[in-house]
């Protein structure tokens, strides 16, 4: 079966350019300056003045990564289960081959440094050498980037900032660099706990008779505590989210082989006093964890572990650290922790009252946790902003940076949000229209990290909300990240089912977040020697790390992988271990907001950790599949996870919705299936013939299916997929007489700005034969040997032919002079041909997808 398909092709070029002259007062450049980057500033930032020459900044200044396309492509094989690579993580020095600067774009860049004034001896540069940091004046800053800084001011709480809204760089230097920080971006992370400051009993660390709050730690008598015996809306503890999610029976086998991480930011920090409290009343066990786990401090951040001050505590600093630590630690001890402090000398404090840190805070812990030898496996974040606070550029390469993460094995979960789909009275759009819209919420639109949203109430789990404090769990979708391919076969079902309903509000393309969820809502939290109860994501987030900290433990103690990048397993086969959320939604925006619905919606994602089956119905399940039955609970998991994964890759669809039938009934197969549309991956995922998630593709990346339309074609040096235009055109087989299929390309005004606005985007014709429907077979392209084609009723010259006998040499045709590149525009195409095998056709769109192009397909 042949496949046939439209691309546009990006052709990279060199500038000529002469040598610079450094006269010491003046900026020189090879080339002349031009605008690098330009972003508004956000709304409710007002700039008081000019700030102070003699003002020092730490300029970090992002390089190209040469070969991010192909790390792309590896992160994506290492974390599929389907492929044979699953679990094969890179090394740090392998991962450094493909993000290593250019030579050229390292040169231009230290000599463009050099010839204006700057001391190559006070560079610091990370390990691949993609990022150089150093420390100037405001002055030379200003001529460095040819711009101008300013104070900002937030209208609400007071924080000032020196930022640039706009800055440029030499013509030459465009091509090398991504991102120049601190510039034009405003984002802060915020903490997202929210306490309900309604102390309870003070604690203290007393012995086992004596608590003044106590919550059960077993139901006398009762060998498996049910949820109902052990868990309270009121205050939720560990045991009752071990009880709750299945892991209060399993014990750790590899901790120190295992690690789990938290990260703190904005002078937070997690005080050993409280969390031992916390661990001697709430999970005794662990008690003295609280004084042995590792606190390692980054660029001055805060670790103070002296009694709070009457301001601190009104400001509630290190609720939300002493948060993470205690959930963390109930729900994993003995897995070793790691809290990374995160601060950094401010950018500008204008008086003591402002000792505001205005240095982008991800950057500085990613360039630190890089050079470390080891990094836990599993880290949890519970901050993030507005998607909007952040310029698309330096987002995309933050994001860029966690996905080197994923494909060394780690796992980075991040916060959804506390506002729903954006807090009410703040939902304006900052692309200059001041247009009402919902606001996604940066880093939980990275489609290389897992985003994790939050849920409350247990008979069932619903949304989380909190009336008291407006707490409600966030969800939405980005509009700076496509949609990634692991969610083609969910998202669009979620959208198609709103029918509508705020159309114009969000982006309908972009990266759907929650992933997944947890409780979040009413947590016991030991601050300041008392129990208060706290809501927020931050709360399931840390929850939902433990949890999957503890998945690892139970892989590396079977001598297998660390989970790494979470969603693509997550979306191809882990749903089936998650409790489906279907009430509630993410109210936001002065609407409800998105609702929860069965399968994947963005508010509660999948939903929560793994389902509560006690031991009976997991043994009635292995029995169900000729398993073992023998074993502990988490044993018996295990075998039902393999399984679930074994049927998932054989492409057996019959006995995987079989299996899912039993797993969803403890152990009983209904006689007849229930419609898996209503369930979690919708029915497209199990139709007939089917894969039941499009593979990764390197050509297509992020936001384009390779295998939804049955194709996958091989790696070119000349070419990548950027965008899919139509869907795959069948050409009968034709054994005694030629045949013409017709088919229409209509382009949306975002493609057509597109093409437009790059010349070296090329629309083009695909064609390639299929020998059946194997997944991931690479398909080198081929055409009928006769055909021709006509774009609107224009015939198209080509060699579709490539060299004799020589696979792999054939080109796709460049088409793009012949359609008409008017939004909305019907261009019609037909392929007449003659052939004895089946074809598919395919009209694609390509550009730079980081592969090193030295002409296009049609030169």
């Amino acid at each position: 079966m042949w496949a046939l398909g439209l691309l546009s092709l990006a052709v990279l070029g060199d500038v000529a350019c002469g040598k610079p002259v450094y006269t010491g007062d003046k900026v020189q450049s090879r080339t002349p300056y031009a605008v690098k980057d330009s972003y508004d500033v956000p709304a409710k930032w007002t700039r008081e003045g000019p700030a102070p020459e003699d003002h020092h900044i730490t300029l970090s200044i992002g390089l190209k990564q040469s070969r991010f396309g192909d790390l792309e492509k590896q992160l994506m094989e290492v974390s599929d289960p389907d492929h044979p690579r699953y679990g094969q993580h890179l090394t740090p020095e392998e991962v450094s081959k493909y993000i290593r600067p250019t030579e050229e774009a390292s040169d231009d860049v230290h000599e463009w440094l050099s010839d204006n004034g700057v001391d190559l001896d006070t560079l610091s540069h990370t390990q691949a050498g993609d990022w150089i940091t150093v420390r100037l004046p405001v002055k030379q800053v200003e001529q460095l980037l040819d711009t101008e800084y300013s104070v900002y001011k937030h209208d609400e709480d007071g924080t000032r900032m020196v930022r640039a809204p706009e800055w440029s760089l030499p013509r030459h230097l465009h091509g090398h660099v991504d991102a120049i920080q601190p510039t034009n971006s405003f984002s802060r992370p915020s903490k997202l706990s929210k306490p309900n400051m309604k102390r309870s009993s003070t604690l203290k660390p007393v012995s086992k008779a004596e608590g003044a709050l106590r919550v059960p730690l077993r139901t006398p008598g009762v060998q498996h505590p049910t949820v109902s015996q052990v868990c309270n809306t009121s205050l939720v503890t560990p045991l009752c989210l071990r009880t709750l999610y299945g892991t209060v029976d399993y014990v750790p086998q590899v901790p120190g082989q295992n690690q789990i991480a938290l990260c703190n930011y904005l002078n937070e920090t997690n005080n050993r006093s409280d969390v031992s409290i916390f661990l001697q009343n709430f999970r005794p066990d662990a008690a003295g964890a609280g004084q042995q786990f590792t606190i390692d401090i980054i660029a001055n951040g805060q670790n103070q572990q002296t009694p709070l001050s009457a301001t601190q505590l009104g400001n509630g600093q290190d609720i939300e650290g002493n948060l993470d630590a205690e959930t963390i630690l109930g729900i994993s001890y003995p897995t070793p922790l790691t809290a990374y402090n995160t601060g950094g000398s401010p950018d500008f404090i204008p008086d003591v009252n402002t000792p505001t840190d205005t240095n982008e805070p991800y950057l500085t812990w990613i360039t630190f946790v890089e050079g470390q030898s080891s990094v836990p496996q599993v880290i949890s974040t519970s901050y993030d902003d507005d998607e909007q606070t952040v310029p698309p550029s330096f987002a995309a390469r933050v994001c860029q940076e966690f996905a080197k993460f994923g494909v060394q094995g780690h796992t980075l979960l991040f916060a959804s949000g506390d506002s729903g789909v954006g807090p009410t009275g703040g939902c304006t759009s900052n692309n200059g229209t001041n247009a009402t819209a919902f606001i996604p919420e940066f880093p939980s639109t990275c489609p290389y990290i897992t985003s994790v949203g939050a849920t409350k109430n247990f008979a069932p789990e619903v949304a989380a909300f909190d009336s008291s404090n407006n707490f409600a769990s966030g969800g939405g979708f980005s509009n700076y990240f496509a949609r990634p391919y692991y969610q083609n076969t969910t998202v669009p079902q979620y959208i198609a089912s709103l029918n509508g309903e705020y159309a114009g509000l969000f982006n309908a393309s972009g990266r759907g977040y929650p992933d997944i969820s947890a409780q979040g809502q009413r947590f016991a939290v030991v601050y300041d020697g008392e129990v208060i109860s706290v809501d927020g994501t931050s709360a399931a987030t840390p929850a939902a790390s433990a949890v999957l900290s503890l998945v690892n433990d139970a892989l590396i103690a079977a001598g297998k992988s660390p989970l790494g990048f979470f969603n693509p397993l997550l979306y191809k086969t882990a749903y089936a271990g998650f409790n489906d959320i279907t009430s509630g939604s993410a109210i936001g925006c002065g609407t409800n907001g998105f609702a929860a619905k069965a399968g994947w919606d963005p508010v509660t994602g999948f939903g929560t950790p793994i389902k509560t089956l006690i031991n009976s119905d997991l043994k009635e399940i292995c029995r169900a599949e000729g398993l073992p039955v023998s074993g502990v609970k988490a044993t018996l998991q295990k075998r039902i996870l393999e399984r679930l994964n074994e049927v998932n890759i054989s492409g057996d669809t019959a006995v995987l919705r079989r299996l899912e039938n039993t797993v969803k009934n403890r152990g009983s197969s209904p006689s007849g299936y229930q419609d898996f549309a209503q369930n979690k991956a919708g029915s497209a995922v199990y139709s007939a013939g089917s894969p039941t998630m499009p593979a990764y593709n390197q050509h297509n990346g992020y936001g384009q299916p390779s295998r939804s339309f049955g194709m996958v074609f091989k790696n070119s040096p000349f070419h990548a997929i950027v965008d899919s235009l139509t869907s795959v055109v069948e050409l009968p087989e034709m054994t005694s007489h030629r045949h013409t299929v017709a088919t229409q390309l209509t382009l949306n005004q975002e493609q057509v700005s597109h093409i437009r606005a790059d010349p070296s985007l090329r629309i083009c014709l695909f064609c390639a034969v299929n020998s059946g429907p194997g997944r991931y077979e690479q398909l080198d392209i081929s055409f009928p040997s006769q055909i021709e084609v006509k774009v609107n009723n224009d015939e198209v010259k080509a060699n579709f032919k490539g060299l004799k006998n020589k696979p792999g040499t054939t080109r796709p045709a460049d088409i793009t002079s012949f359609v008409r590149k008017t939004a909305n525009y019907d261009n019609s195409i037909s392929v007449t041909y003659a052939l004895t095998k089946q074809v598919r056709t395919k009209f694609l769109f390509l550009g730079d997808a980081g592969a090193n192009h030295g002409k296009s397909a049609t030169d």
